[in-house]
């Protein structure tokens, strides 16, 4: 049961595996009714945007690996994420176009009216008879 489709760290992928094995572990021991009860949305909130930083050791990650309720709610949670990160992404990389072209138009602007004008050049009329 993978949380997501993106790439993700070798970190998030254990988290991930072990939530996996451990729903597997219960319905195979036919465990159906979840350890405690759920835990807050701010939890569920840190454990989607910060796996790394939750210890597997902790009850309530126990209960989000069982519970369909919570199961549910942290991949909705996880999947908001993602697309907030792809939104913060494409916002940075559109911001720093847009500075990039400002800056060659401005030095475009700046080369242009710097070069001065050639010092030996003379308009002569000339006729060319062919």
């Amino acid at each position: 049961m993978r949380l997501g489709r993106r790439r993700s760290s070798r970190l998030e992928d254990r988290f991930e595996d072990w939530i996996s094995r451990r729903h597997q572990e219960r319905v195979l021991a036919s465990e159906t009714v979840p350890v405690g009860s759920c835990p807050d949305e701010a939890f569920l909130r840190d454990l989607a945007r910060k796996s790394k930083r939750i210890a597997l050791s902790d009850p309530r990650v126990d209960h989000v690996a069982t519970c369909p309720t919570c199961m549910s709610r942290l991949l909705t949670l996880r999947q908001e994420n993602r697309s907030n990160r792809r939104k913060l992404v494409f916002a940075l990389a559109t911001a720093s176009c847009v500075v990039l072209v400002v800056a060659l138009v401005l030095l475009a602007r700046y080369r242009v009216r710097k070069e001065p004008p050639p010092a030996n050049m003379a308009v002569a009329s000339q006729t060319v008879n062919l």
